[in-house]
């Protein structure tokens, strides 16, 4: 029987923490983005982790543009060319 049970154990994930950060940056930055809209539109809706990590639609009942965001973390400075490199044999016009 302790071989079947020792068959379901999985090491333990240690990702927690570091995610749990970046959710927190991408929440606060989600919130100064309402922040700023709010300053200069009465009315707007801010959506989180649905299609994107943020998308902004620039009316809740009146809809004309839309934003997407994705937020990343990084400890190194972005570039704008570590932003448009493409891994070797990638394909398409963004890198992944």
């Amino acid at each position: 029987m302790d071989k079947l049970k020792d068959s379901f154990v999985k090491p333990r994930d240690t990702s927690g923490p570091r995610s749990s950060n970046r959710f927190d940056y991408q929440k606060d930055w989600a919130i100064l983005k309402m922040m700023e809209m709010y300053e200069v539109e009465e009315d707007f809706l801010l959506v989180m982790d649905y299609y994107d990590d943020v998308v902004v639609y620039d009316s809740a009942t009146d809809l004309e543009n839309i934003s997407f965001s994705q937020i990343k973390t990084s400890s190194k400075n972005w570039t704008l060319n570590s932003l448009t490199k493409r891994k070797p044999g990638a394909e398409g016009s963004c890198s992944y």
